[in-house]
């Protein structure tokens, strides 16, 4: 018979699979200066003065950083906002 794990083994592995499984739900949200809205899943890197990230085709997109006015991180799971790909709302 397998003696049981401690207490704290269980713990971290809990913890590392919340973790891992958050991560997984996340998009961004890149707001341009003329106030457009472009969604990715992967989180925009600055490059030599641009943001590169994909476009949900896999395209790699690449924006000046002058004209990024904010990027923000998001869940998946949020109910802050409807998601623009999911159609219209039923109210």
């Amino acid at each position: 018979m397998r003696p049981p794990l401690p207490l704290a083994t269980l713990a971290a592995a809990l913890a590392v699979a919340l973790l891992a499984a958050g991560c997984s739900f996340k998009y961004y949200d890149v707001t341009l200066t003329n106030s457009t809205r472009i969604r990715t899943d992967n989180k925009p890197r600055l490059q030599n003065g641009m943001y590169v990230f994909k476009d949900g085709d896999g395209n790699v997109v690449r924006i000046p950083a002058m004209r990024v006015r904010s990027i923000e991180g998001k869940s998946k799971l949020s109910k802050e906002e409807p998601d623009p790909f999911s159609g219209p709302q039923k109210r």
